[in-house]
Formats: structure tokens, C-alpha cells, sequence
């Protein structure tokens, strides 16, 4: 008898979720380390250069990444593997090709980009070092999906923690070194991408050899791809642009020092979407598979996800709330604390519907709808230019929280209706109801007794408060029942 479902989803989420956190320590270390050992403006330099790689290379594919994905899910399921390898020939050599046309232009861009756009010389060197890591992860990210076309979960979720430790590692060999500077935090940084490249090119080579057929030019099946990457092109410039215009705008508009503040507190308030953000890698795969005759499968996925995904996220997103200077001096310091403590709380709140919102766009993605993806990204993204526009400029870091809040209820109720088209499901409101008294009662209890943590013992015993807190009244308001663990559980079969 096969697994269930949500067995199978259970397992494979166990699996990210191990690898998530520990890449989540992981960055978080790598942070730690940077905001401890470089200045405001250093730190906020590194981050708005590497923004613009980050930005870059999340289109540098040209949208033939998901493209990939959503057909050798489904030549795998037909067991033809030499139409997957190659149409994954095709995928990496656009990306590839694409990387380094892209670091040509960057590094000829790079005295002017230093100059006018950051603002700061430093930014050229830093252009060239990060030069690397973006032409090295064009090998590293379509090994990738070549894994997660296949439901490898133990390799595919290993990539970012892999990365980080490699990361990790080097930058304290450097800071031993006396070399604890922007500079060789960069080579660290692009050197754990090379690294990594290798590393996983070698174990696909030795793993899938049955995979591996002769190059052959194919019309039809590069058309094939071409047709979903070019719309999902479209729609990929539109979410990354929709990510990074934070960063953008408060680079042009605020400086440097608020490009800092951002990246001390965005990773702090996206905790939750860290840890539940690669389950969304497992979904894809899963949706394109089930849509071949098993919509009823998505449609379990939804309902699942629809009051899974918006526990977790709440359970992180209140804890910072209620403590939000405690939380940011215990991981970067206290030269940050009168400066970030609003816009945590408002970053931290906005998390709560992205996680949902994520979610429903890879729903989407896995349904094939391409075409709708772009319309609704087409109005989320002029959402997002002007309000962010508007509110970065009067209100800094903090307006940014307030425009990405905005955005993502918007982008949650745009994708819902969009999935909604193919498989019906339906929010469970009083759910997110009861959730939300439960947050405003903590959030009132606290403020009112000016329960504030004095110590890290004082900070983690007020965690394990909290956490049984939550559990209680989840258990008492029926946040959490038989219905709830049953989703695991089931026996109906794949």
C-alpha cells in the first residue's frame, strides 16, 4: 500500500524542516558575525550590493528553471529520462550562458555603479568578488532543480544549508586570519557557491547515471520549454522586482545606514517564512504530478496548508512582538536597539499573510498557470512601486514594513482567487479569527504588566511560557484538535 499523502508530505517537510533550521542558523550566524564585526554603513553595503546579485540572479535563468521543473515532474512520472536530460540541457545552458553575459556587464558597470548607485568606492571591489558567486550559481541552482524535479527531498533541501556552512566556515577562517573585513567576507561568500557547485555537480554525475544521454538538438521540446519560460520570465522579473524594491528604495531614497537596519531586521521577522518557505519546494513537484488526474490530492494540500502555514507563522510573528528589543539585541547587538524595534514588529506582523501568500503562488506555479501568474503580478507589482515608493520616502525602514503588510494581503487574496479557478477550496475565517484574538490578548497582557526580559535566562524561560501558552489556548479555542493531526494521518492513498 502506498504512503498517504500527507504522510509523504510529512516526511518530506520533516526533512526540509531539519536542513531549514540549521540553514537558518546558519545565516543567522553569518549575520551575526557581519553586523558584529563591520560598521552600520559596511554591513548595510554588503547586503545592498549583494541585493543587486540576489536580484539578478533570480531571473538569470530566464524562466526556464520552473519551466524544467514543471515537465520533467512529468516526463519522470511517464519514465522517459532522455526527454528530461535533455531538456535540462537546454535549461542550464541559457542559465549558464545568461550568468556570464550578466557578470561581463556588472564588472564593466562597476567604477559607475560604486559612484552614483551605492554610493560608497568600496562597492566596486565588492562588485567584482560577488562576480563569482553569481556565475557560480548558475551551476549550483540547476543541479538544483534537476533534484527537485526528481523529489530528491534529502539532497535538494541540503543546498542552502550546505552553502551556508561553507560560508560560515570560511568567514571565520578569514576573521582568525586578522582578514575580518567586507572584502573576504565576499570571497567567503562567493567561495562557498563554487564549492557547493562542485560538490553537488559531482554527487549528481555518480548518482544519476541512467539520467545522462547524448546532447541532441530537439525543436519541439525546446519549444515546449519555451512556452512556459517565457510568460513565467515575465512573472519571475515581477517577483523579484516586487522583493527587492525594499532595497532598492531605501538604498536611493534613505542610505546606506537604513539598507543596515533592514537586513538586521528582516531576517529576524521572516523567521517563519525561513522555516516553512522550502515546503513550498516539495509542493511544486507534488502539484504539477497530482494535476495528471488526482486534483483531488491539491485540493487536500490547500486545506491542509490553510491552517498549518498560518499557525506557525503566527506562533513566531507574536513571540517578536512582544519582545522585539529583547530578540534584536541577543542576536546583533545593542548599536541597533532604538532603531529597528518598530519595524520589526511591523515585518514580523506583514509575515503572517506572505507565508499564505507564498504558498498559493507556488500552488499556482504547479498548476502551470503562467499567464494568470503574470496579470496578477502585473497589479501587485505597480502596488508595490508606488506604495513602497511612498512610504520609504516619508517613513524609511519603517514604511517599507507598512507596504509589504499591504502587498501581501493583497497578493493572497489575488493568487486565492487565481487557484480557485482550478481546484474550489475555502479560508477558514474564524480560524484566523480565534488566532488573532489569542495575539491581540498576549499582546495587551504584556504591554499592560510591562513584562520586558532582562536576561537571556529571563528571555528563554518567557519563550517556554509562551510556547505552552500557545498550545493551551490553541488546544482550548480549538486551534489545534483531532481534525488538525488527523491531516497527517490520513489513510486514503496516493
Amino acid at each position: 500500500m502506498k504512503e498517504p499523502i500527507t504522510k509523504r508530505l510529512a516526511k518530506g517537510s520533516a526533512i526540509i524542516f531539519f536542513y531549514t533550521v540549521g540553514a537558518s542558523l546558519l545565516g543567522y550566524i553569518l549575520r551575526i558575525l557581519l553586523s558584529r564585526t563591520l560598521s552600520i554603513e559596511m554591513f548595510g553595503l554588503f547586503y545592498s550590493v549583494s541585493a543587486v546579485f540576489v536580484l539578478l540572479s533570480g531571473f538569470s535563468d530566464l524562466g526556464f528553471g520552473d519551466a524544467f521543473v514543471y515537465y520533467a515532474s512529468k516526463y519522470l512520472k511517464r519514465k522517459d529520462l532522455k526527454r528530461v536530460w535533455l531538456i535540462y540541457n537546454y535549461y542550464q545552458f541559457i542559465f549558464v550562458g545568461f550568468s556570464l553575459l550578466v557578470s561581463a556587464m556588472l564588472i564593466f558597470l562597476a567604477p559607475w555603479l560604486s559612484k552614483h548607485f551605492f554610493k560608497y568606492p568600496e562597492a566596486k571591489l565588492l562588485i567584482y568578488i560577488l562576480a563569482l558567486y553569481f556565475l557560480a550559481n548558475s551551476f549550483f541552482m540547476s543541479v538544483q532543480k534537476i533534484f527537485i524535479s526528481q523529489q530528491k527531498t534529502k539532497i535538494f533541501s541540503s543546498f542552502q544549508f550546505s552553502q551556508l556552512l561553507f560560508a560560515v566556515l570560511f568567514s571565520i577562517l578569514f576573521l582568525l586570519g586578522g582578514k575580518g573585513n567586507i572584502y573576504f567576507y565576499s570571497i567567503a561568500w562567493s567561495g562557498s557557491f563554487i564549492a557547493c557547485a562542485l560538490f553537488y555537480n559531482i554527487i549528481f554525475y555518480r548518482r544519476d547515471k541512467n539520467l545522462v544521454h547524448s546532447f541532441e538538438w530537439n525543436k519541439k521540446n525546446f519549444n515546449t520549454l519555451l512556452k512556459y519560460a517565457i510568460p513565467n520570465l515575465s512573472a519571475t522579473l515581477l517577483f523579484i522586482f516586487i522583493t527587492y524594491t525594499d532595497t532598492i528604495y531605501i538604498t536611493l531614497l534613505r542610505g546606506i545606514k537604513e539598507v543596515g537596519i533592514y537586513n538586521v531586521v528582516l531576517p529576524i521577522a521572516s523567521i517563519s517564512s525561513i522555516i516553512l518557505m522550502p515546503i513550498n519546494t516539495l509542493i511544486f513537484p507534488l502539484v504539477s504530478h497530482f494535476m495528471e488526474g488526482e486534483k483531488e490530492e491539491v485540493q487536500k494540500i490547500i486545506q491542509s496548508a490553510l491552517i498549518f502555514l498560518p499557525f506557525i507563522s503566527f506562533y513566531f510573528a507574536i513571540f517578536l512582538i512582544l519582545f522585539p528589543s529583547y530578540s534584536i539585541s541577543l542576536m546583533f547587538g545593542q548599536k541597533w536597539l532604538g532603531l529597528t524595534e518598530s519595524p520589526l514588529i511591523f515585518f514580523s506582523l506583514s509575515y503572517i499573510p506572505a507565508v499564505l501568500s507564498n504558498f498559493l503562488l507556488v500552488v499556482a506555479i504547479g498548476m502551470g498557470l503562467v499567464n494568470e501568474r503574470l496579470k496578477n503580478l502585473s497589479i501587485i507589482g505597480v502596488t508595490k512601486l508606488v506604495l513602497t515608493f511612498i512610504l520609504v520616502k516619508n517613513f524609511g525602514v519603517l514604511g517599507a514594513a507598512f507596504a509589504n503588510l499591504g502587498v501581501f494581503l493583497l497578493s493572497t487574496i489575488l493568487y486565492a482567487k487565481m487557484v480557485r479557478k482550478i481546484v474550489s477550496f475555502s479560508f477558514p475565517l474564524i480560524y484566523y479569527f480565534k488566532l488573532s484574538i489569542l495575539g491581540i490578548s498576549l499582546f495587551l497582557f504584556v504591554t499592560i504588566f510591562e513584562i520586558k526580559p532582562q536576561s537571556l535566562l529571563q528571555f528563554l524561560l518567557f519563550g517556554v511560557i509562551y510556547t505552552i501558552l500557545i498550545i493551551i489556548f490553541g488546544l482550548y479555542l480549538r486551534l489545534l484538535n483531532k481534525n488538525f493531526l488527523s491531516m497527517f494521518l490520513s489513510k486514503k492513498t496516493l
